[in-house]
C-alpha cells in the first residue's frame, strides 16, 4: 500500500490533500506500486505505455495537478469478442493516467477504509 495514513487530520477534516496528490515523490511511489501489473504495458490512445518515465514527467504532472490543468486522456475504445459471437466495447485508459488514478485511490482509501466495516465490500 502506498499510503497507510494521512497525517493532516484536524477533527474529522483532512487538509492539504492536494499537496499530497501533487507531490512528485508520491506519484513515483504510486508508479512503483502499479508498474509491474500486466495491463499497464498496454498502449493507450497515444501509443505510450507506463514504462520510460523520467523524473521530469513526474514533476511536470505534479505541477499540472497543482495548477488544476491536469486532464485525463480519453480512453481508446476497442471491440472485444464475446462467447455469443457479438462484441462489446472495452475502454483502454492512457497508462500514465493510471499513476494519477492510483494516487487518488490511495488518498481516498486512507480516508475511508478506517470507517468501513470489516465485512463490507
Amino acid at each position: 500500500m502506498v499510503m497507510k495514513k494521512l497525517t493532516q487530520i484536524k477533527g474529522n477534516k483532512f487538509y492539504k490533500l492536494l499537496d499530497k496528490l501533487s507531490d512528485p515523490f508520491f506519484l513515483v511511489a504510486c508508479y512503483e506500486e502499479i508498474k509491474g501489473k500486466k495491463g499497464n504495458m498496454t498502449q493507450g490512445s497515444d501509443n505510450y505505455t507506463i514504462d520510460g518515465l523520467n523524473w521530469d514527467w513526474f514533476v511536470k504532472t505534479a505541477v499540472s495537478i497543482r495548477k488544476g490543468t491536469f486532464n485525463f486522456t480519453p480512453a481508446r475504445i476497442i471491440e472485444i469478442p464475446q462467447a455469443n459471437g457479438k462484441t462489446k466495447p472495452l475502454g483502454i485508459c492512457y497508462p500514465r493516467d493510471n499513476i494519477v488514478q492510483k494516487a487518488l485511490h490511495a488518498i481516498l482509501e486512507a480516508i475511508y477504509e478506517p470507517v468501513f466495516l470489516e465485512y463490507s465490500h
